[in-house]
């Protein structure tokens, strides 16, 4: 069986607890890969500790780094304030890891271009947070905006 060790970066927050939740759902719906909520981290204390229980994490932390570090972990959910998703990005595929990283992706396009280098650099998958681009009404409208209607 396949296992993937998960932390997410800004586990305090609503959309680290959206991306917890998702992912005990998507334990379910995937029997033949262990997903294992290894690690989940914020700056505050008490709000982290609560959402590591509550969601079932191993671990909890107050540093971003101890997630880049740990060699257990294979992918780094990336959750907190935008102004940290390039250095989170950046750091996180440096140390082999693979990337999901909530919208929006950068501050920048020049960081944006950064953040793609360096994914590309250190071969590490990744992927940008846009969870509507498969729903049918929003391509109904991609649709109607391409054809100039």
């Amino acid at each position: 069986m396949k296992s993937i060790n998960i932390a997410v970066i800004g586990g305090a927050g609503w959309i680290g607890g959206v991306h917890s939740e998702c992912y005990k759902r998507l334990a379910l719906m995937m029997p033949d890969v262990n997903i294992n909520l290894h690690t989940t981290i914020d700056v505050f204390e008490e709000p982290i500790k609560k959402a590591a229980n509550k969601y079932g994490f191993k671990n909890w932390s107050l540093d971003f780094n101890d997630a880049v570090e740990d060699k257990e972990i294979d992918l780094i959910d990336i959750c907190c304030s935008n102004d940290l998703h390039k250095e989170v990005s950046i750091k996180a595929a440096e140390a082999g890891k693979h990337v999901l990283c909530e919208k929006p992706l950068a501050m920048n396009t020049k960081d944006a271009e950064e953040m793609c280098s360096t994914v590309a650099r250190c071969k590490v998958n990744n992927m940008i947070n846009f969870v509507y681009r498969k729903y049918p009404s929003i391509a109904y409208v991609k649709e109607i905006i391409s054809s100039g209607g």
